[in-house]
């Protein structure tokens, strides 16, 4: 089952793009919040031209300090934004921790079904916790060496 927009919910989750920019720090280039919400979050711009994005959720149910689980739950539904130089990134309550999957990676993991506290039979990609990329600073550094690949 999709769930459809919740402007709501997305104004009351704002701080969560306004932290990852605050935090994603790449020498060369610019990371803005996209005017169009029903799209990817942010746009990381390098000389007026779009070389990656961003999406940012929060996922802070369960999780401050440490994250307890053996996997993270990414979004099935956020797959429409899989390309090259995008990335999922999903930060906890306070946006001081935070965890992060390149989109293209995602595939290779597999669907479950999950309700959820937004939508029943959510389809989520079952990530070990060992694959995914930790912290603000590992998450800038391999964004970082990925746009800088080509």
């Amino acid at each position: 089952m999709n769930k459809p927009f919740n402007k709501k919910l997305y104004d009351d989750t704002a701080w969560v793009v306004d932290t990852i920019i605050d935090k994603i720090k790449l020498e060369g280039f610019t990371c803005v919040k996209n005017s169009y919400f029903y799209d990817i979050d942010i746009l990381i711009m390098k000389e007026k031209r779009v070389i990656g994005k961003i999406e940012g959720e929060l996922h802070g149910k369960y999780w401050d300090t440490e994250f307890i689980f053996p996997s993270v739950h990414f979004l099935g539904r956020k797959t429409k934004y899989i390309g090259e130089k995008s990335y999922y990134l999903m930060v906890n309550k306070d946006g001081s921790q935070c965890v992060m999957m390149p989109f293209q990676k995602l595939g290779n993991y597999k669907l479950v079904t999950i309700d959820n506290v937004a939508c029943k039979n959510e389809l989520m990609y079952d990530v070990p916790k060992a694959d995914c990329i930790w912290g603000w600073d590992n998450i800038n550094k391999y964004i970082f060496s990925d746009l800088m690949s080509d």
